[in-house]
């Protein structure tokens, strides 16, 4: 029921139980709050063929849920890794790359209850790349420093009273620490310096669902988008000089957004952005795709949709191609089969047009998307954490 070209070999099913998450989000019956991961390389793909991008690497088997991950060095030879935040057993799982596709089992860490959100960085400013876990049932967000080798060690904690979810990066305005924002269930983004004090806290909608970064009004700062359930609505808080946010700008963005990622998908230099609405949930299979056209000053074109139908469960975007234009990858259930994941492939293009090229059959469940390069030649690739299959799904990206 959608242009899309297929590619399913390598990827296997399998049917296990669903342990149902529930974040306190009405209407959710199977998968509840979703993780969004971004993760882009731009220029790293040279331009190449309309179709096909993508081709199955293999599955990897991870038990206890993943829900999210993560990438970078963190054994210091070279080659990605990943970090995969486990629900069900409340911990991090480091796989070691070997820098042409392949994972090995690494450390495993124990973190604060259901773990649904990661980031990667040398946060710490020691050279070795450590990570941030945002726990929804524990109420913590916590630094896990890295040791090297691939091992971590729990440096700080920042204990938080609402559920927190969707962690991002923000530039520090200090060179000794760090920057990091989230947003909770008490309707809240929170910002914080290196864990210092209580944060800055800031209205963000009913039922916040993700949290993304950008520079939407071209003056150099970063903002921060936010999507919220209950109230339908994108909100865009505007970076102010003294590194504090405006209030928000609000945009109607469906009947219950879920996801929002940001990138120039039109090659006009400013910054866009893509939301999923999950529409009536599993009742109706109606969700969509929306596209809001930034005009480089705060605001938005109204939303185009590029897709109906379905139920979106996570997005990311980059430039998987090598032409300077964004790109986006969408997870989403496209019929009632519950057990069947696909992720949908969409080119962006001059003109304001996201058109699609690829479906490929990712595993049950995909919570989250990463876009990252795993094998080694420097193109970016794409990995789905599948948490009722309890795999992470592998695509290699053969552009030439």
């Amino acid at each position: 029921w959608f242009p899309f070209q297929e590619e399913t070999r390598g990827c296997r099913m399998k049917d296990h139980s669903f342990n149902a998450f529930n974040a306190g989000l009405p209407g959710i019956r199977r998968w509840g709050l979703l993780a969004l991961l971004v993760f882009s390389l731009p220029g790293a793909a040279s331009a190449g063929a309309s179709r096909g991008w993508f081709r199955p690497a293999g599955t990897v088997t991870i038990a206890e849920e993943p829900l999210a991950g993560a990438a970078g060095d963190f054994n210091g030879d070279g080659a990605t890794d990943l970090a995969v935040a486990l629900g069900t057993s409340h911990r991090v799982a480091i796989l070691l790359g070997d820098g042409k596709g392949g994972f090995t089992p690494g450390a495993r860490v124990s973190v604060a209850r259901r773990p649904i959100s990661l980031l990667s960085g040398d946060l710490t400013g020691d050279g070795v790349a450590d990570l941030v876990v945002a726990s929804l049932f524990g109420n913590r967000v916590t630094l896990l420093r890295g040791a090297g080798g691939g091992a971590f060690t729990e440096a700080a904690v920042f204990p938080v009273t609402a559920a927190p979810r969707a962690l991002v990066r923000l530039t520090s305005p200090s060179p000794v620490t760090f920057r990091v924002a989230w947003v909770n269930i008490r309707g809240e983004v929170v910002v914080s310096d290196g864990f210092e004090g209580e944060g800055m806290h800031r209205e963000a909608g009913d039922l916040p669902t993700d949290l993304a970064v950008g520079d939407f009004d071209g003056d150099g700062r970063e903002d921060l988008a936010v999507t919220s359930f209950n109230d339908g609505a994108l909100r865009l808080f505007l970076a102010a000089g003294d590194g504090s946010f405006a209030p928000p700008r609000r945009f109607e963005a469906g009947r219950r957004p879920v996801a929002v990622c940001p990138g120039d998908f039109d090659g006009d230099g400013h910054l866009d952005a893509v939301v999923a609405d999950t529409g009536s949930n599993f009742e109706g299979f109606d969700g969509a795709l929306l596209l809001f056209a930034g005009q480089g000053d705060g605001t938005f074109s109204p939303p185009i949709e590029i897709l109906r139908g379905g139920v979106f469960l996570a997005l990311a975007c980059g430039d998987l191609d090598g032409d300077r234009i964004d790109d986006l990858v969408a997870a989403t259930h496209p019929t009632e089969a519950l057990t069947r994941t696909d992720l949908l492939l969409f080119s962006g293009g001059r003109g304001g047009a996201l058109s699609p090229l690829q479906r490929l059959r990712s595993g049950d469940e995909t919570r989250a998307i990463l876009i990252t390069e795993f094998t080694g030649d420097g193109r970016p690739d794409l990995v789905g954490f599948n948490a009722v299959s309890n795999t992470l799904s592998l695509f290699r990206n053969r552009l030439r």
